[in-house]
């Protein structure tokens, strides 16, 4: 049973990041390719980069969600002058994002 769920393909243009507890998001390459972390992966020869499927063991759903609506964020304000919007998320989870961030190189 769990080959094929590795087996599923992702839509063309799209990347699917799985988090640390189960948790699956969907989002465009191109907002994958704000992280370079994540755009050098998927640049490589690795099976992520042919599947298009990445395990991020070390990060958790309710982190990994943040950070793809940062990704999208990002995407929606590069030709933003001026002042950009706040980006929001709980103060409770700042540190910890963070570090994601940093991981992440984002």
């Amino acid at each position: 049973m769990e080959q094929q769920q590795d087996a599923r393909k992702v839509p063309p243009g799209y990347v699917l990041l799985k988090s640390s507890d189960g948790f699956e998001f969907y989002i465009t390459e191109e907002c994958a390719k704000v992280s370079k972390f994540l755009k050098t992966t998927l640049e490589s020869g690795f099976s992520e980069a042919k599947t298009g499927q990445l395990v991020l063991n070390e990060i958790p759903g309710r982190l990994l969600e943040k950070v793809c609506e940062y990704f999208y964020y990002n995407i929606m304000h590069q030709q933003t002058d001026g002042n950009l919007p706040p980006f929001e998320f709980p103060p409770e989870i700042a540190v910890e994002l963070l570090m994601v961030a940093n991981f992440l190189d984002t």
